[in-house]
C-alpha cells in the first residue's frame, strides 16, 4: 500500500515534467507486481496508467499538445 501511494504521488510530480516537449514518454515498472490483487485492489501497473491517463496534456512553446493515447 505505501509503495503505491509513493509510486502515484511520484508519478503525479513529474508525468507532466517528463512530457513538457515530449511527443513519447515510455514508463517502465520494474518491480510490478499483479495489474490486480485477488481483494481486487490495483496493482502498480494499473496505477501506472491510470495516473498516466488522468494526466492533463500540456500545449508546448512550439504551440503542439503532448497527449497519451
Amino acid at each position: 500500500l505505501a509503495k503505491h501511494k509513493i509510486l502515484r504521488a511520484y508519478l503525479e510530480a513529474w508525468i507532466p515534467i517528463m512530457s513538457k516537449g515530449n511527443r513519447r514518454l515510455l514508463l517502465i515498472d520494474g518491480f510490478a507486481g499483479p495489474g490486480t490483487y485477488t481483494g481486487g485492489e490495483d496493482g502498480s501497473p494499473i496505477i501506472m496508467l491510470r495516473t498516466l491517463l488522468g494526466h492533463r496534456p500540456q500545449v508546448t512553446s512550439r504551440g503542439t499538445t503532448c497527449a497519451f493515447r
